[in-house]
Order: C-alpha cells, then sequence, then structure tokens
C-alpha cells in the first residue's frame, strides 16, 4: 500500500468512527496509527492531530484539545482550517479561556450553529443583553422551522464541516425524530433565552419567550429567578414548587440523581426566606447543602457563599455586642471563629474550574462578599488584596469604594477615605457613606455641611443636618436651617418641619417661640397629644394658668395602673441619670433644667482614699518606713544569703563522694579514645550499692 493509499485509507477510516460517535476509539485509532507508522507524511499528521482534537472536544476534554488546535492554527495550510478556528472558540467557550478573543474568531462564521456558539461565548463573557438579542432571533428561526416542519438548522450538538457532514441532493421529509430535535431545540434556546434577558434586566420578552412552551423544571426555575429579581418571593416560591414537582417526576426513581438535580431548587428556596428575614433557617438548610446533600459544583460554592453571609448577618444582629470607634461591631470568640470557619469553606469550594460555571453577577457578589467579611474579621491585607481584584475586573462597583474608604477610616485617614468615596459614581449611598463618616468620628459639623450640600431637598437630611448643628453648640444656624425648611414645605412636610423646629427650640430654653409654634401645630391637628404635651411644658415656664388649661384638654392615653404588673414593675432597672447633666444644653442662667438637676443631685461621689498602715511609735519628721517591711526577710531586696563555714569542704553525693574525684575520673574517662560515651556526657557523682537491710532479731 502505498502512502497516498495509506493515507486516503486511515482518513475514512477516522471520519467513520466520528460519524458514529466513537470517539474514544478515534483517539485510541489515531495513537495506534502514529506507533506503527512512524514515517509519515506531516499533512496526514496533521490531519491525525485535527482529528484527534475534534475527539477530545466532543468527550468534554477542551482543555486537552486546545494545546493541538493553537499548533495547527499556527501552520500555513493546516487542515480542516475552518473548522479549527470553530473548534479553537468552542474550546474557548468550554474552558472560558480568552472568551472575548473566541467571540472575534466566532464573528466571521455563519450559520445557525456559530450563532449560538455565540451567543453562549456572549453569555459567558457577562455581555447578556447581546446574548439576550442572538437567543431571541435563534428562537424565533427554531420556533418557525418547527412551525413549517423544515429540517433543524440549530441542535444541541456541534457538528463540524468536512468530518461529519453529509451530502444530500434531495431533502427528504421530516421525520418524528427530527421534529423531537427541533421541540427540544426551541426549548433549550427558549431557556437560555430567559436566562440571558433575566440577567440582562430585560423582563418584557419573557411572556413572549414562555409561550408555547413545553412545561420543564428549567423554565419554571428561570421564572422563579425571574420573580426574584422584582422582589415577588410568593410567586417566586409557587414557581419553585412547580419546578420540584416537574423534576421529581421526570427523573427515575434514584435518590442520588433526584438530589443533584434538586439542589439548585433547594438553595434557591432557603435564599427566598434568608430575603424573608427567616436568616436562622435558610442557614440551616445551606448548611444541609454543604455538608450532606449532593450537589453539583457550583450550587455548593453558591450555598457555602450564602451561608457565611448568614453567619456575619447573624453575628451584627446579636444584641450587647460592643461598637468599636469605626462603627463596626466587635465580634465575640465564638462568632469571629465562625466566620472563619465560612471563608475557608467559601475558599475550599470556588476553585478556579468551579468559578467557570458561575455568571459574572455571581462571581462579582462572591468577590465583594468576601472583602466585607474580611473586614468584618479584621483581616484587612486579605481584604485590600480583594479590593484590588474587584478594581481590575469591576471598576465601576460602588462597593468597592464603600470597602476602601472603610479600610482608611479605619487607620484614622479621614480625608483619604473621603477622597475615595468622591471618586465613586454620586449615588445616594455614597453620599450617605460620606456623612456617616464624618458622624461616626465626632465631626459633626462636617457632617452637617455634607448633609447641606449633598441632600439640599430632602427633608430628613435637613432635620438631621440641624440636630448635628445644635449637638456642636451652633444652634442658632440649626434654627436658621429648620426654618428655611419651613418656609419653603408645604402639607405634612411643613407640619412635621414645624414641629421639629418647635422641639429644637424647647430643648434650648426658647419656650414663648416653641408655645406659638405649638399652638399653630395642635390648631390645625386637635388629635396630636405629642405637640399638646410639648405646649404645656413650654408654656408652663411663662404662664402656668394657661399650662393647666391646656393640660385640661389632655385625655387619658389608654394605660392605668389597673393595666399594670405590679410585679414587672419591680422587677424593671432603675432609670439611668449618670449621663442626664451632661446631655442637657448649656444656655446660661436660664436652663432651669440644669439648676434642677444640680439641686436634686449629691454631686459625684468620691472615691476613698485607703488609708495607709504606719508602723508604731512612727515619727513624721524621721526617715519614712521600708515598703518592704511586710514582707519575709527572704523575699526582700537586700536580704543577702550568708555562707557560714567557708573553710570547710562540701562534700557531694553519698557517703562523702567529692566533686573533685568525680571530675578528675571523668577526665581521664575521657582521653581513652575508646570511650565515646564518657566523650558526650560527664559521668555522675559515685554513690555507694545499696545494700539488703538487715532484719531486727526479735527480743
Amino acid at each position: 500500500m502505498t502512502a497516498t493509499e495509506l493515507s486516503l485509507s486511515a482518513v475514512d477510516e477516522l471520519r467513520q468512527l466520528f460519524n458514529r460517535g466513537q470517539y474514544e476509539a478515534l483517539l485510541t485509532r489515531v495513537n495506534q496509527f502514529r506507533k506503527r507508522n512512524k514515517k509519515i507524511s506531516p499533512s496526514l499528521d496533521h490531519a491525525l492531530e485535527a482529528a484527534r482534537a475534534f475527539a477530545l472536544i466532543y468527550l468534554g476534554k477542551s482543555e486537552q484539545a486546545l494545546p493541538s488546535i493553537e499548533a495547527l492554527l499556527k501552520l500555513k495550510n493546516p487542515p480542516f482550517k475552518e473548522q479549527i478556528s470553530y473548534a479553537r472558540a468552542y474550546a474557548a467557550w468550554a474552558s472560558n479561556e480568552r472568551v472575548t478573543e473566541a467571540i472575534d474568531v466566532v464573528s466571521d462564521f455563519t450559520g445557525a450553529d456559530a450563532d449560538k456558539l455565540r451567543s453562549q461565548l456572549l453569555y459567558r463573557a457577562g455581555r447578556y443583553g447581546e446574548a439576550a438579542e442572538l437567543y431571541g432571533r435563534l428562537l424565533q428561526e427554531a420556533r418557525d422551522a418547527l412551525k413549517e416542519k423544515k429540517h433543524p438548522t440549530a441542535t444541541s450538538r456541534w457538528r463540524f464541516a468536512g468530518l461529519g457532514s453529509r451530502s444530500a441532493q434531495v431533502t427528504p421529509p421530516v421525520t418524528a425524530v427530527e421534529v423531537e430535535q427541533l421541540t427540544s431545540a426551541v426549548n433549550e434556546l427558549a431557556t437560555n433565552a430567559m436566562a440571558s434577558f433575566i440577567l440582562a434586566g430585560d423582563y418584557q420578552e419573557l411572556p413572549a419567550i414562555q409561550e408555547g412552551l413545553r412545561q420543564s423544571y428549567e423554565v419554571q426555575y428561570n421564572a422563579a429567578c425571574k420573580h426574584i429579581a422584582v422582589h415577588d418571593f410568593e410567586s417566586a416560591e409557587t414557581s419553585l414548587e412547580t419546578a420540584d414537582a416537574l423534576i421529581n417526576s421526570e427523573l427515575d426513581e434514584e435518590v442520588d440523581d433526584v438530589e443533584e438535580a434538586t439542589s439548585p431548587l433547594f438553595v434557591q428556596q432557603a435564599y427566598l426566606r434568608h430575603m424573608a428575614g427567616d436568616i436562622e433557617s435558610a442557614k440551616q438548610s445551606y448548611y444541609q447543602i454543604i455538608t450532606g446533600r449532593r450537589c453539583d459544583a457550583a450550587t455548593l460554592a453558591v450555598a457555602a457563599n450564602n451561608f457565611t453571609v448568614a453567619i456575619g448577618q447573624l453575628a451584627l444582629g446579636k444584641s450587647g455586642l460592643s461598637i468599636t470607634q469605626d462603627g463596626t461591631r466587635a465580634l465575640s470568640k465564638q462568632q469571629h471563629e465562625a466566620l472563619v470557619e465560612g471563608l475557608k469553606k467559601m475558599k475550599a469550594t470556588a476553585s478556579r474550574n468551579v468559578m467557570r460555571k458561575l455568571t459574572s453577577k455571581q462571581r462579582q457578589a462572591m468577590a465583594r462578599n468576601r472583602a466585607v467579611l474580611y473586614v468584618q474579621i479584621g483581616r484587612l491585607d486579605s481584604c485590600r488584596s480583594e479590593i484590588e481584584m474587584l478594581k481590575v475586573h469591576y471598576p465601576d462597583d460602588v462597593l468597592v469604594f464603600l470597602v476602601e474608604a472603610s479600610l482608611l477610616a479605619k487607620q484614622g485617614k479621614l480625608e483619604a477615605a473621603d477622597n475615595i468615596l468622591s471618586q465613586a459614581a454620586d449615588t445616594q449611598v455614597v453620599r450617605a457613606a460620606r456623612v456617616q463618616l464624618a458622624a461616626a468620628y465626632d465631626n459633626k459639623d462636617g457632617a452637617a455641611q455634607l448633609l447641606q450640600t449633598l441632600f439640599p431637598d430632602e427633608p430628613a437630611a435637613v432635620c438631621t443636618a440641624a440636630s448635628f448643628l445644635e449637638q456642636c453648640g451652633k444652634v442658632e444656624e440649626g434654627f436658621s436651617l429648620l426654618r428655611r425648611l419651613v418656609s419653603r414645605s408645604s402639607g405634612q412636610l411643613k407640619e412635621k418641619a414645624n414641629r421639629e423646629l418647635a422641639a429644637m427650640l424647647l430643648r434650648n430654653g426658647r419656650y414663648k417661640e416653641s408655645a406659638a409654634i405649638l399652638r399653630h401645630c395642635t390648631s390645625t391637628a386637635k388629635k396630636d397629644m405629642l405637640s399638646t404635651a410639648q405646649l404645656v411644658v413650654a408654656t408652663s415656664h411663662f404662664d402656668p394658668d394657661d399650662a393647666d388649661r391646656i393640660a385640661s384638654v389632655l385625655h387619658d392615653t389608654g394605660s392605668s395602673a389597673v393595666e399594670q404588673d405590679a410585679e414587672k414593675l419591680e422587677g424593671l432597672p432603675p432609670p439611668k441619670r449618670k449621663h442626664m447633666a451632661n446631655r442637657i444644653p448649656d444656655i446660661g442662667e436660664n436652663n432651669q433644667y440644669r439648676a434642677l438637676d444640680a439641686s436634686s443631685s449629691h454631686g459625684k461621689k468620691k472615691s476613698k482614699k485607703k488609708k495607709k498602715r504606719l508602723p508604731k511609735n512612727y515619727n513624721p519628721n524621721g526617715p519614712p518606713p521600708d515598703p518592704e517591711r511586710w514582707l519575709p526577710k527572704t523575699l526582700r531586696s537586700g536580704y543577702k544569703k550568708k555562707k557560714q563555714k567557708r573553710d570547710q569542704v562540701s562534700f557531694r553525693g553519698s557517703q562523702g563522694a567529692d566533686a573533685a574525684s568525680a571530675e578528675e575520673a571523668a577526665q581521664k574517662m575521657a582521653e581513652k579514645p575508646d570511650s565515646k560515651a564518657a566523650q558526650q556526657h560527664p559521668l555522675p557523682p559515685r554513690a555507694r550499692p545499696r545494700l539488703q537491710r538487715r532484719k531486727k532479731a526479735k527480743k
């Protein structure tokens, strides 16, 4: 057989194996052919390598196929050039490597299969809007083909022309199998289109996509994701229950398969409880996924992330936690260890291969959660590395600026933290963070100025700014700020601003002005008992009779002494008035509150000094007593040990074995060349061997 005949027979055999789907046998045949024929032509060797790469892709081993494809593309005239370029793009989609480059490569191809691969690459790259548009067009084409009973143009399997192509001059009629393939293709494209539109935030096209679809758990799951995105949790729960019923009816009765298929539904149901506020129950469900339940790697990574976030939220929600200077809460040892273990689970489940299967929004959320949790447990270096990674992949993420500013604030660099926040997008969250940053570090004046600058049209922000000005001593500025708010407001907002102004005037001893405003408030809202009570307090300082008349209008609040539990009242702790005097503003002699509090209190209790114990017959004019007189003599600093009988020879060992003779003997033994043990360890003192005790004779 000549070389040409050998090449043709080898290619024909490989084509037959490829068409029959025997990819493992194809790989084995390529290896056997290369071993038996070491001197083969370069063109045949390249064809064998191309067949091997295609078989690896069909077997799901895209990473192993990439080196062969890269080597073939470097040739001047590679075999199956178009198919190899297409395979390069498909391998990039399967392995999530150089997706952007693969999108450019696939853009040069035409056909439904190329468009489907391009839509998959766009989805993997996070360009959900473009992917949704392309999926919508492919779905419409597939529905038209199904309606007109045409041959399928795009199926769920990729075809490489030249190896698996079939030549047919006359188009045969559509068979029942091909109709089923078209129906499956429509459902698959509709599922992918729904996912793309949901992630792109475009929900208007979803009803048209779902119309006429065969009910499946994938469609119901995507519908639940849409309801969650619009915060319709009841509809999401209904869709998840329907998906659970469908998946149990479609799959076999094997427990492992059902558990693995339903694990995404289980995690999504736990997420619904998490969003509804039942964090403890959601945490238990996440823990079941992590520890015992069978699930795929991507679901496990999502469950580990949500589990750790739930631990952090529960730790912050516990009462009794101390608050540090920067506003964060100090965790207990048990909570700190739980968060550390949760972060370890997140790291163990989020490998590189697993992260490729997640969407870009999921990867972004996990990175953001890690950064926040690192701040919570005090690992600032790890948080900085996460921030740098987020800056590279998600430069416009607002949370990155917030976390970075919090790190700088922990170090006391308030100006640098404010500069970081000023670089972020101008959103309500960033503005509120700048105000909180100033207020947390006792810069009340700066917080008030920021509130006036960043939220000039928000009544609540203006009232908060006036309160900050009052706390830092600028009472008149606070009054003028509230008066301007009253002048430009109307309706209920004006009434609320009037009440805030009256309360501030009352706190600072401006009783007549406060009473005038409160009279207006009570005239428009006669059922406002709080304003009426404040009016009584303000009027009592300059017109007690009028205050008594107004007080008669106040009705019973509905609680009487009969309804109160006496034992419960006795068990309540007494009110704390320790810092009451410091909270009352100082306005001079008119401050009757401070005078009343000062007259009723007995002042600060002075701590008694401990009386010094002096020795008997103590002379104050003489030297001071020894402070160590209470210690034993042996423990005093001036004590010196007295060695008696210095001239006598000190004996050591039993029966008077002296140290000099022992050292001399040890030196002699050390000089012997065959005595290795003597060179390493000195000899111990000699001792007389123990003798058996004699029994005393009986008398």
